[in-house]
């Protein structure tokens, strides 16, 4: 008998059971593993009649036609400083002329805010808008000042960038800025074009509107939105902001 080949033969029927045994206790591990991944955290269900719903957007409460027909309660075309929108302050400088309100502010890194002698106190739900444009093309915001309490100088803040198209909304209390929502929008012309921009204040809820298209609103209980005076604003002190035709309705 030739051991030297038997034992060869049983070297390699070792080598083949080890190689059995191998694939069946990786079998078995893949196995246990799909059992406790997906059997025992089952995915949830789809419901295919929610997803196939379309986005909703919220309606808003000023439509293009109300901008138009809405009564007006107050409006100015700044043919005259009637209002007193000129002050004398060391910080920011206003000035009513050729039929336009030019604000800017006199400090670097310094906001101004228009002061009207004459505007009215807001005390029920209303929309504002009127136009905007600068004198030179800048990186900087602008926009309309509404909620405004003269006594604690806190107000909501409705701002946009031209260069960057961006808006913001802001809210300032006691020097502290909290921001409420941003975003870009395409409604936002660039240098030269003149931007019209809207405010809705109403009770809980405050919209915005920039060249008639609805963009963004805010809800708040604590400070209802149609008390207070309006206003506008700069952000910085390299530019005049340019103001004309100024509308309130209800």
């Amino acid at each position: 008998m030739d051991i030297s080949k038997n034992f060869k033969y049983t070297k390699e029927v070792l080598i083949l059971v080890g190689y059995l045994l191998f694939f069946c206790l990786a079998f078995i591990l893949c196995y246990l593993f799909f059992i406790f991944t997906y059997l025992k955290n089952p995915a949830p269900s789809i419901n295919t009649f929610a997803t196939s719903l379309p986005a909703t957007t919220p309606i808003p409460h000023v439509s293009s036609a109300f901008q138009l027909e809405g009564t007006r309660i107050f409006e100015d075309d700044f043919s005259s400083d009637k209002y007193n929108w000129t002050n004398n302050n060391s910080e920011f400088r206003e000035d009513v002329s050729d039929g336009r309100l030019l604000l800017e502010s006199k400090l670097q890194n310094y906001y101004a805010i228009a002061r009207c002698g004459l505007c009215p106190y807001m005390k029920e739900p209303y929309y504002l808008q009127a136009d905007f444009s600068t004198t030179t093309v800048i990186d900087s915001s602008f926009g309309v000042v509404f909620n405004f309490n003269r006594n604690d100088n806190s107000f909501f803040l409705f701002l946009i960038n031209t260069e960057s198209k961006k808006y913001y909304i802001y809210h300032q209390v006691a020097y502290n800025w909290s921001l409420r929502a941003s975003g870009e929008s395409g409604q936002i012309a660039p240098f030269p074009a003149i931007n019209n921009l809207g405010v809705y204040a109403g009770s809980d809820i405050a919209e915005f509107y920039i060249n008639g298209k609805f963009v963004d609103s805010i809800t708040e209980s604590k400070y209802p939105f149609q008390f207070g005076y309006f206003s506008f604003y700069v952000d910085n002190y390299d530019f005049k902001l340019v103001v004309d035709n100024l509308v309130l309705t209800k």
